[in-house]
C-alpha cells in the first residue's frame, strides 16, 4: 500500500507536475492558508494607491492580511533572482497605500510575500529580510517551509498519485482539484471520469493512506 514515506519522497517532482501553469500553484498556497485559518482570495484584482494590481493569494486572518505573490515554475535550477522582491515590495506598498484609507482595513497589518517551488537567490534573501518580506520556498524557511507545510496538513498534490495516469491528473488539475486531499472530501469528483468502481477503490485508497 502507498505511504506517506513514499509520497514525500515524490512530493518535489509531484509539484513540478502541477503545471504547465501557475494557476494550479496557487490554489495549492491558498490551500495552505486555509489550513492556517485564513480566509483566501486567489487571483484577484485590487486597488493601489496609484494604479490596480493582481494578487495572486491574499489571505485574511483577524487583523492580519498577506499579499501573497507565487513564482512557480519547471526549471529545477532557476532562482527567484532580486527583480522579484523589487517589484514584489512597490506594488504591495502601492496597494497598502491605498488600504491604509479604508475604514475596513482600519487597523490592519498587511504583509507582503513571495511563494515559490524552487529556491531565492542570496540577494532575494536579504533584501526581503531587510524590507520585512515573507518569503517561502521550497526548504526556506527552516520551520514552515513550503515542503513542510505541505506535509504538516497533508496537502500532497494530485500528482503525487500513481494510481492516476497522467492525462487523468491534468483533467482534474484543470478542473481545480490540485490536492489530494479535495478528492478525499468530495470522492464523488471521480465519478466524471468513467472510471469502474474498482479503478476508483484503488485511487482513494492511496489518498487515505497518504492523507490520513
Amino acid at each position: 500500500m502507498e505511504s506517506v514515506t513514499a509520497a514525500k519522497y515524490r512530493l518535489k517532482e509531484a509539484i513540478f507536475g502541477l503545471g504547465p501553469t501557475g494557476y494550479p500553484f496557487e490554489q495549492l498556497c491558498g490551500r495552505i492558508f486555509q489550513s492556517l485559518g485564513y480566509s483566501v482570495e486567489i487571483g484577484v484584482e485590487v486597488q493601489g494607491s496609484c494604479i490596480h494590481h493582481e494578487m495572486d493569494v491574499i489571505a485574511t486572518k483577524d487583523h492580519e492580511q498577506w499579499l501573497c505573490e507565487c513564482k512557480y515554475t519547471h526549471d529545477k535550477g532557476k532562482t527567484i533572482g532580486i527583480q522579484v522582491p523589487l517589484y514584489v515590495h512597490s506594488r504591495v506598498e502601492d496597494i497598502t497605500k491605498w488600504r491604509a484609507k479604508q475604514p475596513n482595513f482600519s487597523g490592519f497589518e498587511f504583509i507582503p510575500c513571495i511563494i515559490t517551488n524552487n529556491r531565492f537567490s542570496d540577494y532575494c534573501l536579504k533584501y526581503a529580510q531587510c524590507v520585512g518580506m515573507k518569503v517561502i520556498s521550497w526548504n526556506f524557511p527552516t520551520e514552515n517551509s513550503l515542503k513542510e507545510l505541505i506535509e504538516q496538513f497533508r496537502l500532497f498534490p494530485i500528482t503525487v498519485l500513481l494510481s492516476l495516469s497522467f492525462q487523468q491528473k491534468q483533467w482534474l488539475v484543470e478542473r481545480g482539484v490540485v490536492c489530494c486531499i479535495q478528492l478525499m472530501e468530495n470522492p464523488e469528483t471521480l465519478d466524471s471520469m468513467g472510471l469502474s468502481l474498482r479503478r476508483k477503490k484503488k485511487i482513494l485508497e492511496e489518498i487515505e493512506n497518504i492523507c490520513r
